[in-house]
């Protein structure tokens, strides 16, 4: 929805009115999330969002308007000067460590101030004062450093710090910083860090992780610190933590390098006994403080053949060609696996592939084992070792053929059958293997998955093979499972196009098949195949108007009307396919709603399509979308919206908008807030696609809500939500200028409670000169009174080139329309003058004097009353 309405000027305006207006926190924090993604640089949400920093406001809605003004006007400076001031007020927090997260969002925003921004630079420098809170100076020093400004005032303040704060969080923190900034001082501040975390360290017991905590920048500061090592020596004895564990051994593995007592505490730990994500820790640590060590080889070995933990091999794998580069030692002990090897050796070709330096004398030591060993395991890692360093390598493809041939082990013989598939060396054989693995009903998902994808993929290099019939014999034999069957048509649908005898045997199996699963599928593989001419044409006819199921009349009729649009007697048989299998598919809303579309799509304002898109929007309970490796699958309810907000023809969006009016209105739906605030979008959406007068008369037609708890004959447009609409649907736009008059349409919104004259003036004056239709670049004038805007109007008048210009002004939240106060009716009393051409009218329920004009917020007359006074100036 976001990339859609991002600029959309009327969305903005909605919005920026709602967050004048509403008490909701929660709804102004995702409204001023969704003004800052679709207003970039728009000066109303700018101008709402300075609003909203005024100290009055809550601290949390302050905040977001504050970050989310400065990501839209970058260096705007009510936004620092407001994050500045909530900086401080986070930090004086008895919990200041559970706002955190907000201190993090104000500095990285207050990174963005420039130099040149004195007035902010300032403040943060005030902020370095003694009189601060420590925590309050020391973020402060940090963020004037990262914006570049001199460093002096800032290193007295961290040494001040240093010398008196009580917290070691501030003492280490400044002594950190310090240490950056004077580089001539660092071994100076270094010791006073080792000296400090060493008396945090002997005081942080019984804490485990703050014991870990200061032991590791202990390390880290001191490498090889004997009071840091002890500490995590200690942690891994006593400790009963897995995560303290695995972090003290890696913390080990960066500050004990050559430590002989670490090291055999870590040999230790590679024993089978210990769980295999601890043995893989202690072996990457081990590696790093005592490089070339053969038991940490064995257990990375060891460990990828492990399927206990799901990623573990994957990373192992990774860490393994990382070292393995260039590494005599670890390339000799696979090598040397690689000789020996039985089970759970899949993953030695691949690394192998990837780390040999020396190829050619490789491929000698391998081959030298494929014709030496007799094993027949080994024998297949060794050729598929010599595929990964020299492809279409002779010897290798010898001995696989060799095994596909004369194995009596079926994995070993589908391994050898997929290498040769994958270089493109299959055959009858092979490819008899491979239908074998699709049939397999207990095969895994990865070997079903992986074998289609092989045969799709290397069947350019295997066309004098007849792929196709083998792959028919499958799928028309009912003694395979339905899996295997269907998994054969779907490599019928990616290889059979326009295939006569695909497309023989696929009618076959509509006139015989007794599996409805198998004929769909049969069908909509037809469909995809089949070539554009009188036979397709005729097979789909066949199928439309006599197959029993209808979902296949359905992807029939559907498929004909594609390729013939403008027919309208295949227009009426689709919408009639359509219509029945909407009625069939009770149980499934995604179906349901899948076809509901299509039939709106070929017939715009079907309501039965309609009618089933409110009803999963309005009593679905499937709220939640799964976020999938590639793709986002919406909710139920997310789809219906999406639908409804796809529909434009007037007869749809009337079904809509009367359904969910009487929807809103039942009072057993009130406390559903979330399927409000969806249904409100919805009907937004009709009330942005409808004339005034459509939408006003569908939503207070004489239907009354008929739930046994409300009185009767409660007129619909009494509720909250239909003044809502009504409000939001005012078009402005539609009134027109005249060759004498120009109009200024224009909400003071601000004024609603304002009484000084100045402030009035200005606010004025900033409005018409920021209005759409003038948009004088720059800062408008200054103006404290009537008469020092008037002459400043005469410019207006000048651009816009009309004698005349018509202010209407009105004050209206998302709500209703408000009374302008009498300090502003009495400023523009003083300033209209219809001798000089300006003329102001006031939307009010007031009676006005002369000269100005009041029009009643009269909703259905209320445009065509403004435009006739508009009419009348001349």
């Amino acid at each position: 929805m976001e990339k859609i309405i991002v600029d959309n000027q009327d969305v903005i305006e909605y919005i920026t009115e709602f967050l004048y207006s509403s008490q909701d926190e929660g709804v102004c924090l995702e409204a001023i999330s969704i003004l800052k993604k679709i207003a970039p640089i728009n000066r109303g949400a700018i101008s709402v969002l300075a609003q909203l920093l005024h100290p009055s406001q809550n601290k949390d809605i302050r905040l977001e308007a504050a970050l989310s003004l400065a990501e839209i006007d970058i260096g705007n400076f009510q936004a620092l000067a407001a994050l500045i001031e909530l900086l401080q007020t986070y930090l004086k927090a008895e919990n200041y460590l559970s706002n955190w997260g907000e201190v993090w969002r104000i500095k990285s925003a207050l990174a963005n101030i420039k130099p040149e921004q004195l007035k902010l630079n300032n403040s943060l420098t005030k902020l370095l004062s003694i009189k601060y809170d420590n925590l309050i100076r020391l973020e402060a020093a940090n963020i004037l450093l990262r914006i570049g400004n001199p460093r002096t005032k800032v290193s007295q303040t961290l040494w001040d710090l240093v010398d008196k704060s009580q917290s070691t969080y501030i003492i280490t923190s400044a002594l950190e910083t310090l240490a950056k900034i004077e580089t001539e001082n660092f071994q100076g501040i270094s010791a006073q860090m080792i000296d400090i975390f060493k008396y945090c360290l002997q005081n942080s017991q019984p804490d485990e992780k703050g014991c870990l905590f200061y032991a590791e920048r202990l390390g880290k500061i001191n490498p090889g610190n004997s009071d840091a090592i002890a500490a995590l020596l200690e942690l891994l004895q006593t400790s009963k933590d897995d995560d303290i564990h695995k972090k003290a051994i890696k913390a080990l593995g960066e500050i004990a390098f050559g430590n002989s007592h670490v090291i055999e505490v870590l040999n230790k730990l590679l024993h089978p006994i210990q769980k295999n994500y601890i043995r893989f820790e202690a072996a990457k640590s081990l590696w790093k403080i005592n490089p070339d060590n053969l038991d940490v080889i064995e257990t990375l070995f060891y460990l990828m053949g492990c399927n206990e933990e799901v990623l573990l091999p994957n990373e192992i794998a990774k860490y393994l060609e990382e070292i393995a580069v260039g590494n005599s030692l670890v390339i000799s002990s696979l090598m040397e696996l690689l000789s020996t090897a039985q089970g759970g050796c899949w993953w030695l070709p691949e690394i192998l592939g990837k780390i040999v330096v020396h190829r050619q004398e490789a491929i000698v030591t391998i081959k030298k084992l494929l014709h030496s060993n007799q094993d027949e395991e080994s024998r297949l890692l060794a050729a598929e070792s010599l595929l990964e360093i020299d492809q279409d390598n002779p010897d290798a493809v010898k001995a696989l053929t060799e095994l596909v041939d004369s194995t009596q082990d079926y994995s070993i013989c589908w391994c050898a059958a997929k290498d040769l598939w994958k270089i493109g060396y299959g055959n009858e054989k092979t490819l008899n293997i491979l239908i074998e693995q699709i049939c397999d009903s207990t095969s895994d998902e990865y070997g079903y998955s992986y074998t289609r994808s092989l045969l799709l993929d290397n069947l350019a290099k295997n066309e004098s093979l007849d792929v196709i019939n083998p792959i028919i014999n499958l799928f028309e034999d009912t003694s395979k499972t339905q899996d295997a069957r269907l998994g054969a048509i779907w490599i019928l649908r990616e290889i059979g196009n326009d295939c006569s005898e695909v497309i023989t045997a696929l009618i076959r199996c509509l006139n015989t098949e007794p599996d409805l699963e198998i004929r769909r599928s049969a069908a909509s593989t037809l469909i995809a195949i089949s070539a554009d001419n009188q036979r397709f044409v005729d097979i789909l006819t066949d199928l439309r108007d006599t197959d029993p199921d209808p979902k296949i009349c359905c992807m029939a009729a559907n498929t004909l009307l594609e390729s013939s649009p403008g027919n309208r007697k295949l227009l009426e048989q689709a919408i009639e396919a359509l219509t029945k299998w909407l009625l069939y598919i009770s149980q499934f809303e995604d179906e349901r709603l899948d076809t509901a579309k299509n039939l709106e799509q070929i017939d715009p304002g079907n309501p039965d399509a309609i009618n089933v898109m409110v009803e999963v929007l309005l009593f679905s309970e499937d709220w939640e979308g799964i976020e999938y490796e590639y793709y986002y699958r919406r909710s139920a309810i997310e789809s219906a919206a999406a639908h409804l907000k796809d529909i434009r023809k007037i007869e749809g969006l009337t079904i809509i908008v009367k359904q969910l009016k009487d929807w809103l209105l039942d009072k057993n739906n009130e406390n559903d807030k979330r399927r409000r605030s969806v249904c409100l979008e919805v009907l937004l959406h009709c009330a942005q696609n409808m004339s005034y007068l459509d939408f006003y008369q569908v939503w207070h037609s004489q239907l009354t809500s008929t739930h046994p708890e409300t009185p009767d004959n409660i007129p619909v447009g009494n509720s909250a939500e239909a003044q809502i609409l009504e409000l939001q649907n005012i078009n402005f736009k539609q009134l027109q200028s005249t060759d004498y008059t120009f109009p200024l349409i224009i909400n003071l919104l601000s004024f609603k409670e304002e009484t000084e004259q100045e402030a009035i003036a200005q606010k004025l004056c900033n409005k018409i000169y920021k209005h759409q239709a003038v948009e004088i670049p720059g800062k408008p004038p200054t103006v404290r009174n009537d008469a020092e805007l008037q002459q400043h109007l005469f410019e207006i008048q000048e651009k816009l080139q009309h004698l005349n210009l018509a202010l209407v002004l009105y004050i209206k939240d998302a709500n209703d329309f408000h009374e302008p106060t009498e300090e502003a009716s009495t400023f523009c009393q003083k300033l209209a003058d219809p001798d000089l051409g300006i003329h102001i009218a006031w939307i009010t329920n007031q009676s006005l004097k002369q000269p100005l004009k009041d029009i009643q917020p009269d909703l259905p007359k209320l445009i065509s009353k403004i435009q006739s006074w508009i009419d009348e100036i001349v």
